[in-house]
């Protein structure tokens, strides 16, 4: 999902022919209208196999005049039918270009009005758009050509990365969280990004795609010795009570906390920068914006620690990322000149109890995805089909076993399994 560099062995995108010199010529004469002619373009797809599913992405050297080069990420609407379907129903392509385009500059602006003293890193959140294509293609800035990264999504975030990235997203509620209180119109706007997954037009294909990977998830631990056919049942009677629990986890109540969630922020949608010197962690950015949404941090921070820190690391310090992101968040209220009453540690944690589903649904339908083998064939499809062989072999791929037999009795003491 994140403008990685792709391997060109496991890259299977073709370069779609819309895709020209005057195209991009067009694109960024909305943002300079005194820029030249594009001559040549070089065109490549910007993420492997299994790395993206609402959306297909190509890496763009453009050649401006005689020597100016501009190096871009086109974001395109993907070609398989099922996953376009989708992608149309929710709208997620207008919903990332008004963020980009509007909502996330006013964010940045108010980091930049209150947060001076923070270095320049800290007021950039996401990569530069540049234009949207009559096709509803988006056209932004590279973040690669200045030196941000992932981190293979196999492995996973360590501690450093880890606090690294929950400060951004800190700082993205908290500006959001001053943005929706300076007007009506302002918080008009930021509520109607909607509750993301669980929003009309997709509300349905994601209960679907949560029943199903429960009960995939079932058809597979009757082999583990571990667990065997009573863990399977559970998990089948699970399944059917799942996709109303995933949706009453993400639900906004009156006197909720809420804030711009990024909504998919796993270790593929998170870039970092490193210093020269010393190759320690600088910066991060996020990227990949199609499911932010209004609604409590808690969710945010349940995704982000189920999908993009490593295991290790989730369970030994979870706390303490916990923590780190609760005082970057009440030090940027502060800095802004937030008059209200920031949630306190213990109400954060009490919230994140609450919509703790929200962990055990996603931990269930991504994490398939996150150490999928980039060989074998999963598109957004396959994720509906509960007998999927590319889904079978890697919820038995051992990094991937290794995750859901811990995460399996630890949410059935949570009485998830019941």
């Amino acid at each position: 999902m994140s403008p990685t560099e792709a391997n060109p062995g496991t890259a299977t995108l073709s370069v779609p022919t819309w895709l020209t010199p005057q195209l991009l010529t067009q694109a960024l004469r909305e943002e300079d209208d005194a820029c030249g002619q594009v001559t040549t373009i070089r065109v490549r797809p910007a993420t492997a196999a299994n790395e993206n599913y609402l959306s297909e992405l190509f890496r763009v050297q453009a050649h401006v005049g005689k020597c100016d080069v501009r190096r871009l990420i086109v974001k395109a609407v993907p070609s398989e039918e099922a996953c376009s379907a989708i992608v149309q129903a929710g709208g997620f392509f207008e919903r990332e270009a008004r963020m980009l385009r509007d909502t996330l500059p006013r964010l940045q602006r108010q980091l930049a009005a209150g947060m001076s003293h923070r270095p320049p890193s800290h007021l950039q959140m996401g990569p530069r758009a540049i234009a949207t294509c009559p096709n509803g293609s988006l056209v932004m800035e590279d973040l690669a050509a200045r030196g941000y990264g992932n981190v293979p999504r196999r492995e996973g975030l360590d501690l450093p990365h880890s606090l690294m990235a929950v400060r951004v997203l800190a700082r993205l509620h908290a500006a959001s969280v001053v943005l929706h209180d300076r007007s009506e119109a302002h918080g008009r706007a930021l509520e109607a990004y909607g509750r993301g997954w669980v929003e009309d037009g997709v509300a349905d294909s994601f209960q679907q795609l949560v029943r199903t990977s429960v009960l995939a998830l079932a058809d597979v631990v009757r082999s583990w010795p571990r667990f065997g056919e009573d863990v399977a049942r559970r998990l089948e009677r699970t399944a059917e009570t799942a996709p109303k629990c995933v949706v009453d986890a993400a639900a906004n109540k009156k006197g909720d906390f809420l804030v711009l969630c990024h909504g998919d922020a796993w270790s593929n949608n998170i870039m970092f920068t490193y210093d020269e010197d010393t190759a320690q962690v600088r910066s991060a950015m996020l990227v990949d914006f199609q499911m932010v949404n209004w609604g409590s941090p808690a969710l945010d921070l349940h995704y982000f620690l189920r999908l993009a820190v490593a295991p290790r690391v989730r369970r030994e310090a979870a706390d303490r990322v916990v923590r780190s992101y609760h005082n970057e968040l009440v030090a940027c209220l502060a800095a802004l000149g937030w008059q209200g009453e920031p949630p306190t540690l213990a109400a954060l944690q009490r919230d994140m109890r609450a919509r703790a589903y929200w962990a055990f649904a996603f931990t269930v339908i991504l994490s398939p995805i996150r150490f999928v083998d980039t060989e074998l064939a999963m598109d957004s499809q396959s994720l509906l089909d509960r007998k999927n062989p590319a889904r079978i072999r890697t919820l038995n791929e051992p990094q991937c076993r290794r995750v859901l037999e811990d995460a399996i009795p630890e949410f059935a003491s949570m009485g998830f399994l019941d």
